[in-house]
């Protein structure tokens, strides 16, 4: 109910549309999408070793989904999560979309998805990463308004200080 106009109303034409569908993959089917569709091949490759990682330490707790249409397909966007019970979170590790074909709806459709996921599990807390503050990089601001629209909470820490030493011996 707090979530703001457009995205109830993107919400509901879910319900109503017969075109698309999400589905669980494999790693393999989701980093070819991803290959495909995801941030710059220099950032590609450091993200699907990251998910190996996470798949690695904790199996059962990765999700991976993807935004296909029914008819031709086509993967028009995915998500990867972890869920991580211990703490009740399940947190936004990595996502693409095919910007040339994907409804506006497509990034809200997996959210959703993903927090039905998390409601069928019942980790309370899900986890939509980093928001973008002054001195970030700049590509991260769409992303953070769309995340603006769930109405989240939003917990601000104190940068880490960290001290150096060395030893002059």
């Amino acid at each position: 109910k707090s979530w703001t106009k457009t995205l109830r109303q993107y919400k509901s034409k879910w319900e109503t549309q017969t075109e698309y569908g999400i589905r669980k993959v494999e790693i393999d089917e989701f980093a070819s999408y991803y290959k495909k569709l995801g941030r710059p091949q220099n950032l590609v490759d450091a993200s699907i070793d990251a998910l190996d990682n996470h798949i690695r330490a904790n199996p059962n707790g990765v999700n991976l989904f993807i935004l296909q249409n029914k008819i031709t397909g086509e993967a028009i966007s995915g998500i990867g999560t972890v869920d991580c019970k211990e703490v009740n979170q399940s947190y936004y590790l990595m996502a693409f979309l095919d910007k040339k074909i994907a409804p506006p709806q497509a990034g809200l459709w997996l959210l959703n998805n993903w927090f039905l996921h998390c409601k069928s599990l019942n980790i309370r807390f899900a986890n939509l990463g980093v928001i973008w503050t002054p001195g970030q990089p700049k590509g991260w601001k769409g992303f953070t308004e769309f995340k603006s629209h769930f109405r989240p909470l939003i917990l601000k820490y104190q940068r880490p200080l960290f001290k150096i030493t060395f030893s002059t011996k």
